[in-house]
C-alpha cells in the first residue's frame, strides 16, 4: 500500500519544466521592461502638460498645481483636457460614443426591434 501512496505523491509533485518556460520568462521580461518605459513616458508627459497648463513653462519636473496664479480659471483646465482627450479617443475609435451602434447590435442579437425603429 505504501508503494501506491508513494507513486501518487510523486505524480502530484511533478514540477517538470521544459524549454517553453525559458521562452515565457523572456517574453515576460521584455513586456515588463516595455511597460516600465511606457509608464515613465506617461509620467513625463503628465509633468510636461501640467507645467504648460498651469505655469506656462516647458519643464518635466513634477510640480503640484497648487501654487498656480490662474485664479478660478484653473478649474477649467481639467475640463479642457478632458474635452481634448475625449475628442481624440472618439477619432481613434469610431463609433465609441455612437448610440446608434448599440441599437444596431441589439437588433442583430435579440431579433426584436427597438422602439421607434422599423421591424426586421
Amino acid at each position: 500500500m505504501s508503494a501506491l501512496v508513494e507513486r501518487v505523491e510523486d505524480r502530484l509533485a511533478d514540477f517538470t519544466r521544459d524549454k517553453r518556460v525559458i521562452a515565457l520568462s523572456g517574453m515576460a521580461l521584455i513586456i515588463g521592461a516595455l511597460s516600465a518605459v511606457v509608464a515613465d513616458l506617461l509620467v513625463w508627459l503628465i509633468a510636461v502638460i501640467t507645467n504648460i497648463a498651469y505655469y506656462r513653462q516647458f519643464s518635466s519636473t513634477l510640480q503640484s498645481p497648487d501654487h498656480h496664479r490662474l485664479g478660478y480659471f484653473a478649474v477649467v483646465i481639467p475640463v479642457i483636457g478632458g474635452a481634448i482627450a475625449g475628442h481624440g479617443f472618439d477619432d481613434l475609435i469610431p463609433g465609441l460614443g455612437d448610440q446608434r451602434l448599440g441599437r444596431q447590435r441589439q437588433q442583430q442579437c435579440s431579433g426584436c426591434p427597438v422602439a421607434g425603429s422599423r421591424p426586421c
